[in-house]
């Protein structure tokens, strides 16, 4: 399989997007760009290494990057292997005593432990061909390879659902860094939509 090495393009929120976010890998030597939606946590455990904000406590990421060194490990790249009905599939290269173990991961798990580890990331073509997107498709990627774009202001607008409410004070518990404020706001989130309530 061929592929293509990859930077981050942009990070930002998806509007009307339930909470999600998208981020775009943008080809290191060409013109193609590849959004992927993910979620609004893996998100801010990405933005949070490149924007070089500290955190109090280690996040999974930072865990999983200090256990693969103690164990000698090294990660050696990431990939975007498939995508199949809009999900992306991606795979951990990981050397460890000799041999490369490839592990199936998220593709929003798999670089928010690359950016950590300073690994590279890259696309298989076919996914690029399947699923990538021109400059002139996507006018909003910032020119910088990296930047993350702000989400809009928390501030939940007037006659806002108790859903939209939720999310917003979601995000700016994520930006206070109150992950754990977060995690109880997305569990409720979770209660809400599994009743099918707004």
């Amino acid at each position: 399989m061929e592929y293509v090495r990859v930077e981050i393009a942009s990070l930002s929120l998806v509007p009307s997007g339930g909470g999600t976010c998208a981020i775009v890998l943008r080809e290191a030597d060409g013109e193609r760009f590849l959004p992927v939606v993910i979620g609004l946590l893996e998100a801010q455990a990405i933005a949070v290494k490149l924007q070089g904000m500290p955190t109090p406590r280690p996040l999974t990421h930072d865990l999983l990057g200090a256990l693969l060194s103690a164990l000698h490990g090294r990660l050696v790249r990431v990939t975007v292997d498939n995508v199949r009905e809009g999900t992306f599939f991606a795979t951990i290269e990981v050397e460890y005593e000799g041999s490369v173990i490839k592990i199936d991961a998220r593709p929003s798990d798999a670089i928010a432990l690359a950016v950590r580890l300073s690994a590279p990331v890259f696309v298989a073509d076919a996914v690029m061909d399947a699923a990538g997107a021109s400059p002139e498709s996507l006018p909003q990627i910032p020119v910088k390879p990296g930047q993350v774009v702000e989400a809009p202001s928390s501030a939940p607008r007037a006659g806002a659902t108790r859903v939209e409410e939720l999310e917003a004070q979601m995000q700016e518990a994520i930006r206070e860094e109150n992950y754990e404020r977060a995690a109880q706001i997305r569990d409720e989130l979770g209660r809400i939509r599994a009743g099918g309530a707004q």
